[in-house]
């Protein structure tokens, strides 16, 4: 995965994913050991990649090949969901957190998974703190942690109240980078979307921009076609965030600036 994302290239990634395939496929520990790992990963792949559609099918062969298989079933529940299929989604979710009310290690952050995706996101950063309380170094915690503020932002009434769910969202994201190192793309475009809408809010915060001249759902259909790029080239990404941050600060700054002189109104 990584060489192939090193090459800029999404359809080479894939490719090497489906050459490493059926290298495993003549593994001699293929079945049962090898085969529902491979399967996981490449049903992963795709789905971080845009196709949802081929890792839900992935996915269901891997739970009708192995049922007890949480994660599979959990993956699955997700595929669904970016699918199209939310309601079938948000079942499988929803009976994979059940199964998980006896597991405390678990039990949290899949219930964080379920609400996300029934759009109850202040259930979903209510069980995504439990569950960061209990494992503050997982970064893939982090990230559902920071996805749950940042579509909360999106659903906000109030410029004031999106720029405080946007700022944790921010948060978080930054935590997840600082403990994985070298992040996943899909981690590089979460930050940066943030980091535009923070600046965005700023900017109609202060007066600069007109909050109704754009609707934040154009907003975010631009700035998903424009980061789109950046989901082959973790430099370019890196790049553009730095450029992002200072956009940011400096909108942040000229807005903090204009409630000082209107006397902190």
């Amino acid at each position: 995965r990584a060489a192939a994302r090193a090459g800029g290239d999404d359809v080479a990634l894939l490719a090497s994913v489906d050459e490493l395939g059926a290298r495993a496929a003549a593994s001699p520990d293929w079945v049962g050991t090898v085969e529902p790992i491979w399967r996981a990963a490449l049903g992963t792949v795709l789905l971080e990649h845009g196709q949802p559609a081929r890792a839900a099918a992935v996915f269901r062969e891997l739970v009708a090949a192995h049922p007890d298989r949480i994660n599979a079933r959990a993956l699955l529940g997700v595929a669904l969901c970016e699918n199209g299929d939310r309601e079938q989604g948000v079942a499988v979710l929803e009976a994979v957190a059940k199964a998980c009310d006896d597991r405390p290690g678990e039990r949290d952050a899949r219930w964080a998974t379920y609400h996300f995706h029934r759009r109850e996101f202040d259930l979903a950063i209510d069980r995504g703190k439990e569950s960061l309380r209990r494992y503050p170094a997982d970064p893939a915690r982090w990230h559902a942690f920071g996805e749950a503020w940042a579509e909360k932002a999106m659903t906000a009434t109030k410029h004031s109240l999106r720029a405080t769910a946007l700022e944790e969202a921010r948060k978080a994201f930054v935590r997840e980078i600082e403990l994985v190192k070298r992040p996943e793309p899909s981690t590089l475009l979460a930050l940066l979307r943030t980091l535009a809408f923070l600046r965005m809010t700023y900017e109609f915060r202060s007066g600069v921009a007109d909050p109704d001249a754009v609707r934040v759902a154009d907003e975010r259909r631009e700035l998903e076609r424009e980061h789109e790029a950046l989901r082959t080239s973790h430099a370019a990404g890196v790049e553009r965030i730095d450029a992002e941050i200072v956009a940011y600060r400096q909108a942040q700054q000229r807005f903090l600036d204009e409630r000082k002189k209107s006397g902190g109104k």
